[in-house]
């Protein structure tokens, strides 16, 4: 007799074989993160085993406290299969379904370390999207606020702080119960018409690593999906956000004003001219 484990296992493998050989069906893919997060986690289950159940194809990247806290037998049991990343996914969406507050403080503040966190670093970098339950890590979340009642509010404010840097890089910030749903309408707007390597209107790339930007305000959305080490070249009288600086610099992108790139031309004409006279 076939188990439902067993009939799991055939589904995902018709499904990917369909899509290997050419099945004009989209495969809906996703990787699920998890840390070792525990609380909101026994809600988790049953939504990811709804989208398994509805044919999602979903594999998980893990923390080694994940490996160690949560139940993997469970999650082998509804269909999510572990992966060992040795190098970034083509997965179009990541769902960090057990989103702990030390990793939301490592992503806030650009510490890249544990599988999860180059997971998540991988999307952010190539402008996929991001869905992160944040009900372990938010001060103000029912079940935290019930398990740690007395948390000093200078603290709380902290983690809030880190969530906040999460919402700006783009991430988007769920209940524990709100995964299914998060998850099916992201896919639904998000992935048939990704921005995943898309240029932002405005942006035309010159010569790389040179992109020019023609918006007279440059902000974190303009900076975010460039790659590391480009040249932003912006109007001189473009005005740059705080947070767009501080993205540029954190993803080392050179910011460079027309006006700043003549004058430094003209002195470079004028150094030769000095060289040849003398």
């Amino acid at each position: 007799m076939v188990t439902v484990e067993q009939l799991r296992v055939i589904v995902r493998e018709v499904v990917e074989a369909f899509v290997t050989e050419g099945g004009s069906m989209a495969p809906r893919r996703a990787l699920v993160a998890l840390t070792g997060a525990q609380l909101g986690f026994e809600v988790a289950l049953p939504q990811l085993e709804a989208l398994v159940a509805d044919g999602w194809i979903l594999d998980a990247v893990e923390s080694a406290a994940a490996r160690e806290r949560l139940d993997q037998d469970r999650l082998r049991a509804i269909g999510v299969r572990a992966l060992t990343l040795g190098a970034p996914t083509d997965h179009p969406l990541l769902v960090v379904a057990a989103l702990s507050a030390n990793t939301a403080a490592k992503l806030a503040h650009g510490i890249d370390d544990t599988p999860v966190t180059r997971a998540i670093t991988d999307f952010l970098l190539s402008n996929r999207p991001v869905i992160a339950v944040t009900t372990a890590a938010s001060p103000d979340s029912p079940e935290r606020r019930a398990l740690y009642p007395d948390t000093p509010e200078a603290f709380r404010a902290v983690l809030r702080a880190n969530l906040q840097a999460l919402r700006s890089f783009g991430v988007h910030l769920v209940a524990v119960q709100e995964i299914e749903a998060a998850v099916r309408e992201t896919w639904r707007v998000e992935v048939p018409g990704s921005t995943r390597g898309r240029r932002p209107s405005g942006v035309t790339i010159i010569e790389a690593p040179i992109v020019r930007c023609h918006e007279r305000l440059v902000s974190q959305r303009l900076v975010q999906p460039l790659t590391p080490g480009t040249v932003l070249r912006i109007d001189a009288a473009a005005i740059v956000t705080a947070l767009a600086r501080d993205t540029a610099r954190a993803r080392a992108i050179v910011v460079e004003r027309e006006e700043e790139k003549r004058d430094v031309s003209r002195q470079s004409r004028g150094n030769r001219r000095l060289h040849a006279e003398g």
